[in-house]
């Protein structure tokens, strides 16, 4: 039994869940990190209260930004995985 080589094997297939199949730096420091990262800039598919702002409800938004605005705010609600919807950054392991 070796504790670094289990963990590393572990965090390489939480890793792998998450869609990340190449993983290049293969180190237990930068698997943690790497595993830290992506579950901090994910967010947690849950259904969620919704609260649009006074500004923003008073606002006349116009197509196709509206019907974004609308999608996503469902899928909060719904608890359907609005990740696809973040910046490309947030899919960095480093």
């Amino acid at each position: 039994m070796n504790l670094l080589e289990d963990l590393n094997e572990i965090l390489q297939t939480e890793l792998n869940k998450l869609g990340y199949q190449q993983i290049q730096k293969k180190d237990t420091h930068n698997l943690l990190v790497a595993l830290f990262n992506v579950q901090d800039k994910t967010v947690s598919v849950k259904r969620r209260r919704v609260y649009i702002s006074r500004e923003l409800n008073a606002k006349e938004i116009e197509e196709p930004y509206n019907n974004y605005l609308k999608l996503v705010r469902n899928k909060f609600k719904n608890g359907k995985d609005v990740n696809p919807h973040l910046s490309g950054g947030s899919t960095k392991l480093y």
